[in-house]
């Protein structure tokens, strides 16, 4: 049966950090548009390398869709395409894991991709972050019950997994949950 990994979170939050660490795990192809508009000389400054890495994004997804190839993917989880390519993914008897990240202010979150950015890596313009910030955990919500298996992951100080969730069913929650995990956990 083929994988779809997703890595989520907002802006910020320690996806991409979660899967280099953990890289020899998820040995499969990746689907990732940030990383697209690196690979393509792009700039992350230009909308329109974006758009082009966007679409090169969705044709891969399609590709590893049509053939049942296992691939892992990381996202905000903003807009429409998220939940749909977990919803196909289902139909197409893929088991689905989803290691979702977090940090407990915005502000964190502004800070590390400021921190990128000084770094040499991509920027987000702030409304954005905040924007995603809400709308990453108000989808979650959504989308535990699709997934086979749900890792959250708080990264406010360091990385540490919080909550193991499997086929909807809570298996292990750490004894320092924070208030994100509590109100989903409900």
């Amino acid at each position: 049966m083929p994988k779809y990994i997703v890595f989520a979170g907002p802006n910020g939050s320690g996806k991409s950090t979660l899967y280099q660490t953990n890289r020899d795990i998820f040995d499969i192809p990746r689907v990732n548009v940030d990383e697209i508009v690196r690979q393509n000389n792009g700039d992350w400054r230009n909308a329109a390398d974006v758009v082009t890495a966007g679409k090169i994004a969705i044709q891969k997804i399609k590709t590893y869709f049509t053939s049942l190839i296992s691939f892992n993917q990381e996202t905000t989880l903003c807009g429409k395409s998220a939940i749909q390519n977990i919803k196909k993914a289902q139909s197409l008897d893929y088991t689905i894991e989803l290691y979702f990240v977090y940090v407990d202010s915005v502000e964190i979150a502004k800070q590390r991709v400021l921190l990128r950015v000084a770094a040499g890596g991509h920027g987000i313009p702030e409304a954005d972050i905040e924007r995603r910030y809400k709308e990453s955990l108000e989808k979650l919500k959504d989308i535990i019950s699709l997934c086979d298996k749900v890792e959250l992951y708080d990264n406010s100080k360091r990385f540490r997994r919080v909550a193991l969730i499997k086929s909807g069913k809570t298996i292990a929650v750490s004894n320092d949950v924070p208030e994100w995990v509590r109100s989903l956990l409900k």
